[in-house]
């Protein structure tokens, strides 16, 4: 049974946000400084506002000859969430991904943004060995792949 959506937020410092606005606003004159919100989490921005607004049953995701809605998404998202929180990824450690382009990449994705950990990708036609480099370098505390 999927568990309750995963409540972790992203925070951001406001000398980091005043920065980047400014920033901004010297490389494009047209822009005017704006407010970042206090806490921001891309999965929350993506998927699961989505659910919030009314459209758990919508489609999401086309894959081959397979829909998923956004209410699939947001459950699958969970459970891997849960699963990386499992063995003690917590906001800001780095995750492996090491997926092609199919749902479990999304379900991953997602699931690893919603808890607050830092996403990594590869190419997963790498040879075996180089992921050894990959999870050194970037210091992923986990790998997630078909495997």
């Amino acid at each position: 049974m999927p568990s309750e959506p995963i409540n972790v937020a992203f925070q951001q410092t406001a000398a980091i946000q005043s920065a980047v606005a400014a920033a901004l606003c010297r490389r494009t004159p047209q822009l005017t400084p704006m407010d970042f919100p206090e806490r921001f989490n891309m999965a929350d921005y993506f998927l699961y506002h989505n659910l919030e607004e009314g459209r758990e049953n919508k489609a999401c995701l086309y894959f081959k000859d397979q829909t998923y809605t956004y209410g699939e998404a947001a459950r699958m998202s969970n459970r891997v969430g849960n699963a990386l929180q499992n063995p003690g990824v917590k906001m800001e450690d780095r995750v492996l991904i090491v997926l092609p382009d199919c749902p479990e990449f999304v379900w991953t994705w997602f699931g690893a943004a919603r808890i607050g950990a830092v996403i990594t990708m590869v190419n997963p036609l790498l040879p075996a060995d180089d992921y050894r480099y990959y999870l050194e370098v970037t210091y992923a505390r986990a790998r997630r792949d078909r495997a």
